[in-house]
């Protein structure tokens, strides 16, 4: 009875281990499912350059072109935005003009312009979902040579916004071009032509009324970046009593459009009643007076409207929630694990005591009519000593088996006692 008592506890004790074997192998799966919803993101590089035409060497008063390239790594990563200045040598060429036909650029935030000190300046965007690729035109600067020399053209205060809603500079390389002037060939004097002259009568020009000339609104406060959903106020100056129209044009198809009437401050403001999606866009206005004429539209100002909080936090959120719903249930599990388990150690450990009284009982009963039934026989020994005298090994018997009787019964007294620890 003892042994089949300790076997049913260490079967129990099995049990145990192999659900906290089980357990081990949760632990392990949330903590892989914790790395792959913390993974990250990368931003990838964009890069500025110029080409010179015709290999960059040019003969004193000959034109020539330099381009001016974006492209960004990989053509993968789309950009919304560019910004810079272009140093060149004044002395060794002049800037004859800028061309913007076939750029990638939709509106310009500062137009392309020359200073005195030969310096361009260009900021301009792309409308969503922005440009990715390699060579993007921006713009060609249209040169005359007019010195021998070599100079350079080179960059400076540049940046490449990618189209992320988050305005982030991906800028990584500008690049340089060398300019070579030599001097030009000698070309043969031309004979010259002796050309009649013909009288000509011009005729009296007939006056014509100038027509009216409507001054163009200006845009004085406009945010360069809002975010969806924010209220966006457009404030500007024109002429006393004008209806000002005021035009936002997105990446789209669709221009929205809202007018005021300016006051007799010369100042108008518009509090834009429709809400703006996540885009750039291009904000212009124009001025129309009592009898229809319309003012030419003041230049693009740039817009750009960043993705709502909610929309750029909605999926950490949603992680956090899962997570939070995982830990959660795991932790129930354990709890309900951990009262299975106690529960179980104090029903078996219940029943254990129970077989090991039952056992006592049993034990100390039958060792009572063991007792009794080797006692019997004593006495019945001691009996027959009146009739003759025990022998030796006869009283020898009789002891032992009285101690053989108490020795065993103590031996399993205490085995029962040391089960029930």
């Amino acid at each position: 009875m003892p042994f089949l008592v300790k076997e049913t506890v260490h079967a129990d004790l099995a049990r145990s281990s192999g659900f906290l074997r089980m357990w081990r192998m949760m632990v392990v799966l949330l903590v892989v499912f914790i790395v792959l919803v913390s993974g990250g993101a990368m931003t990838e590089a964009a890069t500025l350059s110029l080409s010179p035409s015709g290999g960059g060497s040019y003969s004193v008063g000959q034109t020539f072109t330099v381009p001016v390239y974006v492209s960004t790594a990989g053509g993968s990563t789309a950009m919304n935005a560019v910004s810079t200045t272009i140093s060149y040598p004044r002395n060794l060429f002049d800037l004859l003009s800028i061309d913007k036909n076939g750029s990638i650029i939709n509106f310009w935030i500062r137009e392309p312009a020359a200073a005195a000190d030969g310096s361009i300046s260009l900021e301009g965007g792309v409308y969503n979902p922005g440009y990715a690729g390699s060579q993007g035109r921006i713009v060609s600067l249209i040169f005359k040579a007019k010195a021998v020399g070599t100079g350079s053209l080179t960059f400076g205060n540049a940046s490449v916004l990618a189209n992320d809603g988050q305005g982030t500079n991906i800028l990584s390389t500008t690049g340089t071009a060398v300019v070579t002037i030599r001097k030009a060939a000698a070309t043969p004097t031309p004979t010259p032509i002796v050309v009649p002259v013909v009288p000509v009568v011009i005729p009296t020009p007939v006056p014509v009324p100038a027509p009216e000339v409507v001054n163009p609104p200006h845009v004085d406060t406009l945010p360069a970046t809002i975010t969806e959903g924010d209220e966006l106020i457009i404030r500007g100056t024109a002429d006393v009593g004008l209806k000002v129209t005021v035009f936002i044009r997105g990446s789209g198809a669709d221009i929205h459009e809202q007018s005021t009437v300016t006051g007799t401050d010369n100042k108008f403001s518009i509090v834009w009643g429709k809400p703006l999606a996540h885009d750039a866009y291009a904000v212009n206005a124009e001025a129309v007076n009592a009898q229809g004429t319309k003012s030419v539209r003041s230049p693009d100002m740039a817009l750009f409207v960043k993705e709502s909080v909610a929309k750029r936090v909605g999926w950490p959120v949603v992680s956090g929630i899962v997570l939070v719903a995982i830990i959660a249930t795991l932790l129930i599990l354990l709890i309900s694990w951990l009262w299975y388990l106690i529960h179980k150690v104090a029903h078996y450990r219940d029943r254990v005591t129970r077989d090991i009284r039952e056992a006592d009982r049993h034990t100390h009963a039958r060792f009572r009519k063991l007792e009794d039934a080797v006692s019997e026989h004593v006495r019945l020994l001691k009996g027959e000593q009146q009739d003759r005298k025990l022998t030796e090994r006869e009283e020898k018997i009789v002891e032992e088996l009285g101690k053989l009787v108490h020795d065993t019964e103590d031996e399993i007294e205490h085995e029962v006692q040391d089960i029930g620890k």
